[in-house]
């Protein structure tokens, strides 16, 4: 027989207050869908219940496709096969590539992404969004690219993307400094990115990761969102304690 105890423990936890101890960066902050709420997608939103059968927690059930699908899970209560490039428990997003409101419920609510054009080789972003004036802006420009539909060069590369065939390649060989958060700088100027780190200089985490630390031997942390969904990024949160 043998006996253990503990004494003198505490468990970091996270407040939306400011409590001095400094920003919780590494816990998700999720974009949840439809129906979902909370830092990991944890709880139901409101008007959604939750069903306990499922994954981890169960779904959170509620069922309107917004004209996008006919079929609704019979169980958990999601549409579907979403039609009209739409996605999500509702079919009330456009899917990546494209942007609209797909809670319009019409067939062409979600167009695709101009960034500068709509054509696979002409589009220099594979995301974009419905801004504020009701135009789309490219969130994920690819290196070497700027502006709001990636329609310009960015500093150290020279081009035109508007032309025919117009692409955007650096200014001559010079070095580069890579981010030691996200890689290591690596001969002609180039950088050796951590596994899920991306970006020329190693300065952004990959799809579906968060909080960039170069005390992490992949870059960033990989999303959890209770499985509900790949986007998170850092909390706005602080560290606090419980003893």
């Amino acid at each position: 027989m043998a006996s253990v105890g503990l004494s003198d423990v505490a468990m970091d936890v996270t407040s939306a207050g400011d409590t001095g101890l400094g920003p919780a960066g590494n816990v998700e902050e999720c974009r949840c869908p439809v129906g979902y709420t909370g830092l990991s997608c944890q709880r139901c939103a409101p008007r959604f219940e939750r069903v306990t059968r499922g994954p981890y927690l169960g779904t959170c059930s509620g069922c309107g496709c917004h004209g996008h699908s006919s079929t609704c899970d019979p169980v958990f209560g999601h549409c579907l096969n979403c039609q009209h490039n739409t996605e999500g428990p509702q079919c009330e997003k456009c899917k990546p590539g494209f942007f609209g409101d797909a809670t319009k419920g019409t067939a062409t609510a979600c167009h695709p992404c101009p960034c500068p054009y709509t054509e696979p080789s002409r589009r220099f972003s594979e995301s974009c969004f419905l801004d504020t004036d009701g135009q789309a802006t490219c969130d994920a420009c690819a290196p070497g690219y700027a502006g709001r539909r990636c329609e310009r060069c960015a500093p150290g590369y020279e081009g035109d993307p508007i032309q025919p065939g117009g692409k955007c390649t650096p200014i001559g060989q010079e070095l580069v400094k890579c981010d030691a958060r996200g890689g290591q700088d690596e001969a002609g100027g180039t950088c050796r990115c951590k596994p899920n780190v991306r970006g020329r200089l190693c300065d952004s985490c990959a799809a579906g990761t968060f909080h960039l630390s170069a005390a992490n031997p992949a870059g960033c942390l990989p999303c959890f969102c209770m499985g509900l969904s790949r986007s998170c990024a850092s909390s706005a949160w602080h560290r606090h304690q419980v003893p």
